[in-house]
């Protein structure tokens, strides 16, 4: 007979008892199998790795039609399925609610309040004499390490050293940051995983090479990551997405080598806001990124294509492009202006792109 960990066994008895439990994960993929098949309500949000939307898929029940929306749904966005009460899976968005730092006091007059914590606490047994030993042993321990700096400040210290690195190089994927910084891969891998643990960051996977396997992580940082580090986090005027933001600033940076001059983000001509916008070869060209808004993007189209000489939508990757082509072709045709590509197209062959070579 296999052992199973002590989570999963007390999820398989929690609804004997008349309790719940919320499981929160970041890749539905690594849940095991008892506790998607003991979970009542199961709301998936965006994913990124195939392997996860291919699971999202399964356990949320979506057909052909409704599998395609897990690719882009947006920040708020997600699909929520109830068993049996409402077995069929509804598209939600959830209300922005600015979280709130508690301290431990207010967290124990919050507690102290509770019922249900009431409840629990009246069922707690009290240590016998033997584990009131062990604590008094534990505790003088201790006092002999207390001068030793705590593993988790260690870790919040390197911590802040790297989100003001990601601050001053947004651009540098953690693999080149991991050798900037001259430390190994197991112990840059802690850190990226605390920033991440802490919400300070968030994860943006792209190929901006183009080449096979050439996708890397960068690191967008979240308001919590400005605020560890004392910096007033900037205004998204477009596009709220990460990867949004951060093809926004690395177009901007790494395009005018490639004969672009005169980029402006968020650039506001006659009302209406165009993400990147310059010069090329002498022509006006507007660039419009696409990263979920696929369905939508002709609505751009349409607002921008008199505005420039050359209108490029450019994707994060090929399967983006292609949903883009087929929408576009429905509702806009072969416009003479208009240029769709992958984003690491435009970085290296801007000038295919513009004259359709």
């Amino acid at each position: 007979m296999s052992s199973e960990s002590y989570s999963i066994s007390c999820i398989r008895r929690l609804r004997e008892y008349g309790e719940g439990i919320v499981l929160a994960d970041q890749c539905i993929s690594t849940i095991k199998e008892v506790v998607k098949n003991n979970t009542y309500i199961i709301i998936g949000m965006s994913q990124t790795g195939q392997k996860d939307r291919r699971e999202m898929t399964n356990v949320l029940g979506l057909n052909a039609d409704q599998a395609s929306a897990v690719n882009f749904l947006d920040v708020g966005q997600g699909i929520i399925r109830l068993a049996g009460r409402y077995p069929f899976p509804q598209l939600i968005k959830f209300p922005f609610v600015k979280p709130e730092n508690l301290s431990e006091t207010k967290l124990d007059e919050i507690n102290a309040k509770d019922k249900r914590v009431l409840d629990l606490l009246s069922n707690v047994n009290h240590a016998t004499d033997s584990e009131n030993n062990i604590r008094e042993t534990s505790q003088n321990i201790s006092e002999y390490t207390k001068d030793k700096e705590p593993e988790s400040d260690r870790e919040h210290d390197k911590s802040i050293d790297m989100l003001k690195d990601i601050f001053n190089r947004f651009d540098v994927s953690s693999t080149q940051r991991t050798r900037d910084f001259n430390i190994s891969a197991s112990s840059a891998d802690k850190i990226f995983k605390y920033i991440e643990r802490e919400q300070f960051v968030e994860v943006v996977k792209l190929n901006l090479s183009g080449t096979r396997g050439g996708i890397s992580k960068y690191y967008d940082l979240t308001n919590k990551g400005y605020e560890a580090i004392s910096k007033k986090a900037p205004k998204r005027s477009g596009g709220i997405g990460s990867v949004h933001f951060f093809l926004e600033r690395y177009l901007k940076k790494y395009l005018p080598p490639k004969g672009f001059s005169e980029l402006e983000i968020e650039k506001n001509i006659g009302g209406k806001r165009i993400d990147l916008y310059g010069k090329y070869d002498g022509l006006l060209v507007g660039i419009e990124i696409c990263v979920s808004t696929v369905r939508t993007e002709h609505i751009n189209v349409h607002k921008d294509i008199n505005k420039c000489d050359i209108l490029i939508i450019t994707t994060p990757d090929k399967k983006t492009k292609d949903k883009l082509d087929s929408e576009l072709s429905k509702r806009i045709g072969d416009e003479i202006n208009l240029r769709t590509c992958v984003v690491h197209e435009l970085l290296n062959y801007p000038g295919k792109i513009i004259n359709r070579l």
